[in-house]
């Protein structure tokens, strides 16, 4: 019989295409704050594979880094003509720091080049348990 063999390719199919709509870069808590407030802080995990730079001799390490810009730089470019305002990068994580409005989160929710999206929030520095520096 070749229902079957078809009939759980489907069933198979069909789950993998839910488990893949429910799974969310941008949470429901961001789109929310977006509108409440008209913008958000937001951290980007990219998607670059990366490894401990301990791990990596010293042209294994520029090359890391080299896609980690790249990375970077595209997902720019595709924000181009949103709402965002680049907050900070690194070198050796493949992340951003922006503050964005729908426009720019909606792009972010769909683009290939970006693994999660979270909240990025400020913690003053008495409130890490540093105490201030005075001259």
């Amino acid at each position: 019989m070749k229902v079957l063999p078809v009939l759980a390719l489907l069933v198979f199919t069909g789950c993998a295409a839910v488990g893949a709509a429910e799974q969310k870069k941008v949470p429901d808590d961001l789109w929310q704050k977006m509108q409440k407030e008209g913008t958000v802080r937001v951290i980007v995990s990219l998607n670059v594979p990366v490894q401990p730079e301990t791990n990596l001799k010293q042209d294994a390490v520029n090359s890391q880094r080299q896609r980690i810009a790249e990375a970077q730089k595209e997902l720019l470019k595709e924000l181009a003509e949103t709402k965002h305002v680049l907050l900070g990068e690194t070198h050796t994580v493949p992340s951003v720091g922006l503050n964005v409005g729908a426009d720019a989160l909606a792009i972010l929710e769909r683009s290939s080049m970006v693994l999660n999206v979270s909240e990025s929030k400020y913690i003053p520095p008495q409130n890490l348990g540093l105490r201030e520096i005075k001259p």
